[in-house]
């Protein structure tokens, strides 16, 4: 594998879409909204069909579909946002040094290196290539910055790597 290096600059919008995108692929999120969803039909059907024949307003429905459907997304922008602006490795510039045995990412405040075999799981987003150290921790890099060539050279370097899992399209 050739050593390639790159910069990433993350910015705020995508940062932010990145997150949305990364708790609403999981399956319990899935459900949850699908339940907060079913409860908003039944306070809408109370409002205009009242199908179920009821005289009570479904205030606990209600309340759980706002808990559901507005604070989860309000919450998941503002620690999106806080984590911008408080944590170095988001907020500047990474330059990314990919070898043949590791990556090693480096910023003005920081540096790291991980060996690939310390790799958990690489994969590949809509937008993006998410390199995880550990289960939860990854290195974010977007597909913008390449072009289709070295976005396709870069995949199949990356499918060498001895990850545990590699999910590239």
């Amino acid at each position: 594998m050739e050593v390639r290096s790159f910069n990433v600059k993350l910015e705020r919008n995508e940062w932010v879409m990145l997150n949305f995108i990364l708790g609403y692929k999981t399956k319990i999120v899935i459900w949850i909204t699908i339940v907060g969803l079913a409860m908003l039909y039944t306070v809408i059907d109370y409002l205009t069909l009242n199908s179920f024949n009821t005289n009570q307003f479904p205030l606990g429905q209600l309340l759980f579909a706002v808990l559901i459907l507005v604070v989860i997304p309000v919450s998941t922008y503002f620690r999106a946002t806080k984590m911008l602006e408080t944590n170095p490795w988001i907020r500047e510039t990474a330059h990314y040094f990919i070898g043949e045995t590791s990556i090693s990412i480096k910023g003005d405040t920081y540096e790291v290196s991980i060996h690939w075999i310390n790799i958990k799981s690489i994969e590949e987003l809509k937008n993006w290539i998410v390199i995880y150290s550990e289960a939860k921790r990854g290195f974010f890099i977007p597909k913008r910055i390449f072009s289709k060539e070295e976005l396709v050279s870069l995949k199949k370097a990356l499918e060498l790597v001895p990850a545990q899992k590699i999910k590239l399209k």
